[in-house]
């Protein structure tokens, strides 16, 4: 995807093992295969280092990378602690570099026009919000999954993977997060690999209740391994002046006395690029490439990405202690 965004080039690429970083850059023509970050974040032809490693490595690659003064875009979740989280967006700030999070879900359409009558007013003061998101991820893709994908120490999870995109995507419609209560599951303690089975250390599904700071309380229901795939997810927001409704990709609006209608929302277009995934994660790197050439502030960042940790880490809290828990630093 980066390859293809215009005043883009990819020049580098970091693996453990030299053998495959050597493989990657001679299947892409890459001038420079490195197999040590800070080798990489001192290249001259490199301005952004995109850290889309495990979550374990995402501190040291993170801080090789500001400490010799690059931009950076992290993957979620962007770290595996509020701890780790914030001494990456000290140092960003400190070095005084765009710090980025990759959460392409606040760029798709029907979230970017929700968010935007939500700005507006249209339900008023948020009173309930409900994010409902039923799959089969796990159970289908179980023995071709990653080994680290089931592994606590390397932030394998799907509170982690998933969990840090819902909380980042709610925070950014409805505001801060500021307690929680949470269960974390694991339906599939032992999936099929593709020689035998293994033991799964993380969830695979997740409940959460919020208090927002606005006074709105919230519910976040998602679960990736049932047997089938459900219906798209669904997203409702009800105020004192109405209510939005986001079904997959149908945005529904409603107020009082009113017919719920549908809000016309443009299609999500990147030239050259097919599927949902790809199409989100053109249209995010797109900013990010305007954001940097005309050095102009760019979210979700660091600062995101630290509330991000902060509710993950309350939710575990929750989750072994089975209690409410407090999203503080």
């Amino acid at each position: 995807t980066w390859s293809q965004m215009p005043g883009a080039r990819v020049t580098a690429v970091w693996r453990h093992q030299a053998d495959r970083a050597r493989a990657v850059a001679e299947q892409f023509a890459l001038p420079h295969a490195c197999t040590d970050f800070s080798e990489l974040a001192q290249l001259d032809d490199v301005d952004l280092v995109v850290v889309t490693t495990t979550a374990d490595l995402h501190h040291p690659a993170v801080m090789a990378a500001i400490t010799s003064g690059k931009h950076v875009l992290c993957e979620k979740p962007f770290a595996m602690n509020a701890g780790e989280a914030k001494e990456m967006l000290e140092a960003a700030r400190s070095c005084g570099v765009h710090h980025l999070v990759n959460h392409e879900f606040r760029v798709e359409p029907a979230v970017v026009e929700m968010k935007r009558l939500l700005d507006e007013g249209f339900i008023g003061n948020p009173t309930y919000v409900s994010l409902t998101d039923f799959g089969d991820f796990v159970t289908s893709t179980q023995s071709i999954l990653s080994r680290w994908w089931f592994q606590e120490s390397r932030g394998g999870g799907w509170s982690a993977a998933h969990g840090s995109h819902r909380v980042d995507e709610l925070r950014a419609l409805f505001g801060d997060i500021v307690e929680v209560s949470a269960l974390l599951d694991t339906a599939l303690p032992h999936p099929q690999r593709s020689h035998g089975t293994a033991d799964s250390e993380v969830d695979d599904g997740y409940f959460i209740l919020m208090h927002f700071a606005s006074g709105a309380i919230g519910a976040c229901l998602d679960g990736a391994a049932s047997g089938v795939q459900a219906r798209p997810t669904r997203l409702e927001a009800y105020g004192t002046d109405g209510s939005l409704v986001l079904d997959g990709d149908r945005l529904v609006a409603a107020r009082p006395g009113e017919v719920p209608r549908e809000i016309a929302v443009p299609e999500a277009e990147v030239p050259g690029l097919e599927g949902r995934a790809d199409v989100l994660h053109g249209l995010w790197f797109r900013q990010i490439v305007d954001a940097i050439r005309t050095d102009t502030p760019l979210r979700p960042n660091f600062e995101d990405g630290l509330h991000e940790m902060l509710v993950l880490d309350a939710c575990r809290q929750s989750d072994a202690e089975r209690r409410w828990i407090a999203v503080t630093e």
